[in-house]
C-alpha cells in the first residue's frame, strides 16, 4: 500500500485549519472566563478584540488555502462553463426561440 504524502498546499490548508480551531478555542475560553470570573486586570479589555480577530484571520487563511487546494485538485474545464442542455458545437437557436 502506498502512503499518501500531502502536497505543500494541502498541508498549508491543514495547518490553517488547525490554527483556526485553536484560536477559536482560545477565544471561547476567554469568553467563558469573562462570563464566569469577570477579571479586573487592566489589559483585559485590550485582549477581548484580539482574541476574536485571530479566528477571523484564521478563517480567511483557511479559506484561501482550501480554495487553492480545490482548484488544484479539480481544475475547471470548458465543459463547466457550457449550458447544461447545450451540446458542444451546436448553436443556441432552439434556446433563443424558446426565450
Amino acid at each position: 500500500m502506498t502512503r499518501h504524502v500531502p502536497s505543500p498546499q494541502s498541508s498549508a490548508a491543514s495547518r490553517a485549519g488547525r490554527l483556526l480551531c485553536w484560536t477559536h478555542t482560545f477565544a471561547m475560553l476567554v469568553t467563558a472566563t469573562e462570563a464566569l470570573i469577570r477579571p479586573t486586570i487592566t489589559w483585559w479589555p485590550d485582549l477581548w478584540p484580539l482574541v476574536w480577530t485571530l479566528p477571523a484571520a484564521g478563517l480567511a487563511a483557511w479559506l484561501a488555502c482550501r480554495v487553492a487546494e480545490r482548484r488544484r485538485h479539480f481544475p475547471a474545464t470548458d465543459e463547466d462553463d457550457a449550458d447544461p442542455g447545450h451540446e458542444a458545437g451546436t448553436s443556441h437557436t432552439s434556446y433563443d426561440r424558446a426565450a
